[in-house]
């Protein structure tokens, strides 16, 4: 048996925080505040950003410009992320309904999203993508 445990998002100083022990790749707040809004503190996306940055794969806006392409920096995660969600038929229907607005909580799709950590629920009580990486990655895959 194991424990469950919730990983939260960082918050835009959790995010600074990171990024120094990373050794400042982001190298202002202003740098952060650009990179925050696609990833939304997602801890995995956050260390392969700022991985890619150190390990000078990538400039910031090289890395802002090509996050959801096919050979971009999260491309491995992405690819993994669109196999759950084209597995099931009534996920990819329901990854739609969130794409087009409609979709509603309480839905099993709902769960296996929001289990996947694909899916939140926005303080209005709407379905929304938990960062926007995943809303762009699936739109231009799916939305054809």
């Amino acid at each position: 048996m194991g424990r469950r445990l919730n990983l939260e998002d960082f918050n835009i100083q959790q995010t600074i925080d990171l990024n120094a022990r990373y050794g400042g790749p982001l190298t202002s707040y202003v740098e952060t505040e650009s990179l925050y809004p696609l990833i939304s503190g997602q801890p995995f996306l956050t260390r392969c950003a700022l991985d890619a940055l150190v390990a000078n794969r990538e400039t910031l806006p090289t890395l802002l410009k090509r996050a959801d392409a096919d050979e971009g920096p999260f491309n491995d995660h992405l690819k993994r992320m669109l196999i759950s969600v084209s597995r099931l038929p009534e996920v990819s229907d329901y990854v739609l309904s969130v794409l087009s607005g409609s979709a509603q909580p309480h839905h099993d799709a709902y769960y296996r999203l929001l289990s996947a950590g694909i899916v939140c629920q926005s303080m209005e009580g709407r379905v929304v993508f938990r960062c926007e990486l995943y809303r762009l990655y699936l739109q231009r895959l799916l939305s054809k």
